[in-house]
């Protein structure tokens, strides 16, 4: 796992990453990915920093107990004595006693619980999902150089499909548009770039013409129409569009013509009409344009298609296209549906063909990546300061420690649970060999006799109640499965003695008999 991190890491350093003018990084490590290496990172840098703040609260008190300076003797207030709390136990402390924990420190223990708590936030509102441009390579597909004779394009057989959907992905990852010379037969991250483009179709807008009612009432009207606007010629001219099925009248069109008078396979441009939302008693203005084929790359050659026939099979897949988008998009469209005508011609209307041999397989394409903004980094820079802070005054600390001959003095000072514990059971037993590990032999115990808590030392052993000679429901602490320190072995029955007998607050000795009553000496 932690080679795993490293690589990760590794890869945000290296070609897989760009920067934005902002800061912001954009990588092709996925965002889920980038928001486990950014947590990690976040969590070990804040479990660091309260380690090291633990340590670095000790060994400030420690020095402060024996550095005297002058003074006689030192004291370190009981709010200093603590470990580096979280954020609730901060809270729970400082509502208690009225004292910050650790001084001045408790800030840094606020803000880094805090930090805890929100940095899952903080990385999944820093960190998002993009979609990045890459190169994937071409399998099989569409191949728009692969046939050079004269060919018309058709936009019903499974390539158009292809074709489509091709154009479909591209205005989604916002890529060229243009004559592709390959489409992989897998589209949805296709992301053409100008690499990709043999040439495009330009469609320019040219003034409006005005249409009258009059002019949409059927076929006849509005070939009428068409001829009297002399943009179209007659000869090559294609309408197609809808009709109301009430009264027959247009409620929309596009006629389209070569500039070619006859069914030519040589270069030729197209004109175009385009008029929708007729219907009404209002004149509407009719869309124009002019379209010609540029091309990019000069050794492509694009294939010839008859210039007639091409029209006429594409007038109805024409005006499907922009009979329900905005006038603004009419030119768009009309270039997209040329550039599929191009590319089908191309390809000779196959969609399962392969690169010749010396090609290049690479093609624009998108993969989901991640948008990591520089609030991370800030955040990651500012945790490893705060961690180099600490570590800086932790050594300081540890050198004038190590420094002091009276070090040996204060080396338990109790700072935390695990220091605090056998701390206190030491003082209140008078067991000052007492370790940690020993702990699980003591119990904290109510005495009926007392009224108060006491601190019993307790072992385990083998036999039920019947032979040690204890009832069956005895209290916990004399259940047949424990003992008190001191049974009497000659009544079977061990007496207890309490292990604060020498203390100031010590009671009088009593042993428990087998009925389970205090019996006074």
């Amino acid at each position: 796992m932690a080679n795993q991190l490293v690589a990760n890491i590794t890869s945000l350093l290296n070609d897989q990453h760009s920067w934005s003018s902002s800061g912001t990084l954009y990588t092709k490590i996925d965002s889920a990915t980038a928001r486990n290496i950014f947590t990690t990172a976040f969590l070990v840098l804040n479990i660091l920093i309260e380690i090291v703040g633990e340590y670095f609260l000790k060994r400030r008190n420690q020095r402060r107990l024996i550095d005297r300076k002058g003074r006689n003797t030192t004291s370190v207030p009981f709010s200093l004595l603590t470990p580096w709390l979280s954020l609730s136990s901060l809270a729970t402390y400082f509502w208690k006693t009225r004292a910050l924990p650790g001084g001045l420190l408790g800030f840094l223990m606020a803000a880094t619980g805090a930090f805890g708590l929100l940095q899952h936030y903080m990385v999944n509102s820093f960190i998002l999902p993009v979609m990045l441009p890459t190169w994937c390579e071409f399998q099989a597909g569409i191949v728009t150089t692969a046939h050079d004779v004269e060919v018309t394009p058709s936009p019903s057989w499974s390539a158009a499909l292809l074709v489509f959907g091709a154009h479909t992905a591209v205005t989604a990852t916002k890529g060229e548009i243009g004559v592709y010379n390959k489409i992989n037969v897998n589209i949805t991250s296709f992301q053409p770039t100008t690499a990709d483009v043999l040439g495009s179709w330009t469609c320019n807008a040219l003034a409006d013409s005005i249409i009258q009612p009059t002019d949409w009432v059927d076929t006849a009207s509005v070939e009428s129409y068409l001829d009297a606007q002399d943009f179209l010629s007659p000869s090559t001219r294609n309408l197609a569009g809808a009709t109301s099925l009430k009264d027959g009248s247009y409620q929309g069109f596009v006629a389209w013509s070569g500039t070619l008078d006859s069914n030519s396979s040589s270069s030729w441009e197209i004109n175009t009409t385009i008029v929708n939302g007729l219907g009404g008693r209002s004149s509407l203005a009719a869309s124009n344009f002019k379209c010609s084929l540029v091309k990019y790359d000069p050794t492509w050659i694009p294939t010839p298609m008859p210039s007639n026939a091409t029209l006429a099979t594409w007038a109805n897949i024409m005006y499907g296209f922009v009979s329900e988008v905005q006038v603004y998009h009419y030119g768009t469209q009309l270039e997209i549906v040329l550039n599929s005508m191009s590319i089908l011609a191309g390809s000779g209307n196959q969609n399962n063909l392969r690169l010749s041999a010396g090609a290049n397989p690479n093609y624009g394409c998108v993969m989901l990546g991640s948008k990591v903004y520089i609030a991370v980094y800030l955040i990651l820079v500012l945790l490893f300061l705060i961690l180099l802070t600490l570590l800086v005054a932790d050594l300081y600390q540890l050198i004038g420690y190590r420094l002091n001959k009276r070090r040996g003095l204060v080396k338990e000072i109790p700072t935390d649970l695990i220091s605090w514990q056998p701390n206190m059971v030491r003082r209140m037993t008078r067991n000052k060999s007492l370790e940690t590990k020993d702990l699980h032999k003591y119990s904290y115990v109510f005495s009926e006799e007392t009224g108060d808590f006491e601190f019993m030392k307790i072992e385990i052993i083998s036999g039920d109640a019947e032979s040690t000679g204890m009832p069956k429901d005895s209290p916990p602490y004399t259940h047949n499965s424990y003992s008190m320190e001191n049974i009497s072995k000659t009544a079977g029955i061990r007496s207890s003695q309490r292990l604060l007998e020498n203390d100031e607050c010590a009671t009088p000795q009593h042993d428990i008999g087998p009925d389970n009553e205090q019996l006074r000496p």
